[in-house]
C-alpha cells in the first residue's frame, strides 16, 4: 500500500520517451497522485527534455535511453551539468541493460523495465525515488534554513552593537574584534569613515510588499551591501532600521582625501546600480567626518545619520555632515512651534480649500526661513493633522508623510491631503446606530439654538431616557457634554476666522450669555476666547 503525501506539494515529474504508447501507458496506469507526484510535461527526445526542464523545473525526470536527436545518456550528462538539483530514473528494455548500468553509475536513482511493463514494480521504484528526493529536499531546506538563521543572527548581533555604539555604551575588545576584524591587521591608526546608507522613500518602498516579505528584503539588501563593501575596502555593515544601515570603512592613514572620496563614490555607484536593477530604488548616503581610529566611531556614525537628513532640503544622493551644519539650522524654541501650530491648525480646520492652503503656505514660509530638523517637522505636522481630525487620512497617507522624501515631494503630498474635502463634524461620527446618527446630524444643524434632550428625542421619535442611554453608549459622552464640546469646537473656528467679535459668538453657538461662554471655553481649552484668538490670528 502506497501512502499519500497530502502534507507536501507533489513532486514534479517529466517523462521522456520517443514511443507515444509508453508515455501514454505511464501517464494513465501509474497512480501518480497516490505517489505524491505530478506529471508536468512529456518529451520525445533529450533536446525537447532540456527545453521542458527549463520551463517546468521538474524534480524527477524519467527517461528512455535510446532516442533520436539526443539519447538518454547525453541528456543525463547535460542535466548533471546544467540542472544539478534535478534527479532522474531510466526506462530500459532488457537489451539496454548495459546502458542502464552506465546511467546508474551517473547517479540515476533507479531503472524501470518497460518491456514487459509492470505497473506495480514501476510504482514501487518511483516511490523509492520520491522518498530519496524528499529526504534530500528536507536536508537542503534545513541547511538553507540554518545558513539563513546564522546570517540573520549575525545581523541581529550587529544591529544591537550599532545601538550600543549610538548610545555611547562600552563595547568589549572581543566584540570589537568580531565586528571589525581589520583592526587587528592595521599597523597604524586607520582612518574610519561612517556612512548612513538609506533607501530613498524607504517607507513607501517597503509598503509595496507584504509585511511577511519585508525582513527578507532587508536581509537581501544587507547581504548585497556587505559584499560590495568588502570588495572595495576593509569595512563592515551594521543594520540600523528597515531600509537603512551604517557602513563603516577603514582606510589606510596614508591615503589622501581624494582617494577616500573616490572609494565612497565607487561604493555609492555600485550600491545604486544593484538596488536600482533589482528593486528600482535609489540610495542616499550621509557621510560623517573621518576619524582617527575606532574610538571616534560613535561620533562619526551620529554625524552620518544627520547628514542623510540633508536630502530633505538639498538635491543629490550624497551628503556630508558639514552640509547638515550649514543647511539644517533647527534653532527653534517650543514657543515658536506652538504659534505655528495654532495658525496652521486653525487654517486646516477650515471648510474651504483656500484657507487650508493658506495654512500650508505659512508652514512652507516657516520651513524655508527656519530650516527645522526634517524628522521633527514631520512628527509635528503628523500630530497636528491627527489632532485636527477634519481631514481623513489613511495608512498610505501617514506612510508618505513620515517618509524620507525630498522637501518638494513632501509638501506636494501634504497639499494633496489638504485639498481633500474635510470631513464635516457630523461625518466624524459616521457608522453610529441610525437613530443616533439622526440625532447627531440634528445637533450639528441646530447648535445655535436651544437644544434639549427632549427636543432631539421628539425629532427622532424616541423616548428621552432611552435616547440618553443609547447616546452615551454610542458617542462616549452624555448628551449635554457632547453638545457643549461641539459648540466649543465651532467657537474655535469662528475665533480663528476673526469674522465675529468675541461677544457675538455666545448667541451664535447657543450660549445664553457671553460670561457663561467664556467660563465654559476656558474650562475646556485652558484659555479665554481672547487668549485663544491671539494665538491663532496673525497680527496686523
Amino acid at each position: 500500500m502506497i501512502a499519500p503525501h497530502d502534507t507536501e506539494p507533489p513532486l514534479k515529474v517529466l517523462l521522456v520517451d520517443d514511443e507515444y504508447m509508453v508515455l501514454d501507458t505511464l501517464i494513465s496506469k501509474v497512480r501518480w497522485q497516490t505517489l505524491g507526484m505530478e506529471v508536468v510535461a512529456t518529451a520525445a527526445n533529450g533536446k525537447q527534455a532540456l527545453e521542458k526542464c527549463a520551463m517546468y523545473k521538474p524534480e524527477l525526470i524519467v527517461t528512455d535511453l535510446t532516442m533520436p536527436v539526443m539519447d538518454g545518456l547525453e541528456l543525463i550528462a547535460t542535466l548533471r551539468r546544467d540542472f544539478p538539483d534535478v534527479r532522474f530514473a531510466v526506462l530500459t528494455a532488457h537489451k539496454e541493460f548495459d546502458y542502464a548500468k552506465r546511467a546508474v553509475d551517473m547517479k540515476a536513482l533507479s531503472y524501470l523495465l518497460k518491456t514487459p511493463m509492470n505497473t506495480e514494480e514501476i510504482e514501487h521504484s518511483l516511490k523509492a525515488c520520491g522518498e530519496t528526493i524528499r529526504m534530500e529536499r528536507s536536508l537542503h531546506s534545513r541547511a538553507r534554513y540554518a545558513e539563513q538563521m546564522m546570517a540573520q543572527h549575525m545581523w541581529e548581533i550587529r544591529r544591537r552593537a550599532l545601538g550600543d555604539l549610538l548610545r555611547g555604551m562600552h563595547i568589549g575588545e572581543r566584540q570589537l574584534g568580531e565586528l571589525f576584524p581589520w583592526l587587528a591587521r592595521s599597523t597604524a591608526k586607520p582612518v574610519v569613515i561612517g556612512i548612513c546608507m538609506t533607501l530613498q522613500r524607504r517607507n513607501q518602498f517597503f509598503a509595496r510588499y507584504p509585511e511577511s516579505d519585508r525582513p527578507l528584503l532587508d536581509y537581501t539588501m544587507l547581504q548585497a551591501a556587505f559584499e560590495i563593501v568588502r570588495e572595495l575596502a576593509d569595512g563592515t555593515v551594521l543594520p540600523h532600521r528597515p531600509g537603512e544601515a551604517m557602513l563603516v570603512l577603514c582606510l589606510p592613514a596614508y591615503e589622501g582625501n581624494a582617494q577616500s572620496e573616490a572609494i565612497v563614490q565607487q561604493l555609492h555607484n555600485r550600491l545604486s546600480h544593484w538596488l536600482n536593477k533589482y528593486f528600482g530604488v535609489s540610495v542616499i548616503f550621509g557621510i560623517g567626518s573621518a576619524s582617527s581610529g575606532i574610538a571616534s566611531l560613535p561620533k562619526t556614525l551620529q554625524e552620518a545619520i544627520l547628514a542623510a537628513e540633508v536630502a530633505f532640503y538639498e538635491q543629490g544622493l550624497i551628503h556630508r555632515h558639514i552640509d547638515f551644519q550649514t543647511k539644517v539650522r533647527d534653532l527653534i524654541d517650543e514657543q515658536d512651534w506652538m504659534l505655528l501650530e495654532n495658525k496652521t491648525r486653525a487654517s486646516w480646520n477650515s471648510q474651504t480649500v483656500e484657507e487650508r492652503l493658506e495654512g500650508l503656505r505659512e508652514l512652507r514660509a516657516f520651513v524655508d526661513a527656519r530650516r527645522p530638523h526634517p524628522d521633527k517637522l514631520k512628527r509635528k505636522v503628523a500630530q497636528w493633522l491627527e489632532e485636527t481630525g477634519s481631514i481623513s487620512l489613511n495608512r498610505n497617507d501617514w506612510i508618505a508623510l513620515a517618509d524620507n522624501s525630498a522637501m518638494e515631494t513632501w509638501f506636494e503630498t501634504l497639499e494633496t491631503l489638504l485639498v481633500r474635502l474635510p470631513r464635516s463634524a457630523s461625518a466624524m461620527y459616521e457608522g453610529l446606530h441610525p437613530d443616533i446618527q439622526k440625532a447627531v446630524d440634528f445637533i450639528f444643524l441646530h447648535l445655535g439654538e436651544n437644544l434639549t434632550l427632549t427636543r432631539v428625542a421628539e425629532h427622532i421619535h424616541m423616548n428621552p431616557s432611552y435616547l440618553s442611554h443609547l447616546f452615551k453608549e454610542a458617542t462616549g459622552d452624555n448628551f449635554l457634554d457632547f453638545v457643549t464640546l461641539q459648540r466649543i469646537g465651532k467657537a474655535k473656528e469662528y475665533l480663528a476666522s476673526a469674522k465675529f467679535k468675541n461677544y457675538e459668538l455666545a448667541e451664535k453657538i447657543g450660549f445664553v450669555s457671553y460670561p457663561h461662554f467664556c467660563t465654559v471655553f476656558k474650562k475646556i481649552t485652558g484659555l479665554t476666547p481672547s487668549e485663544y484668538k491671539k494665538g491663532v490670528v496673525p497680527k496686523g
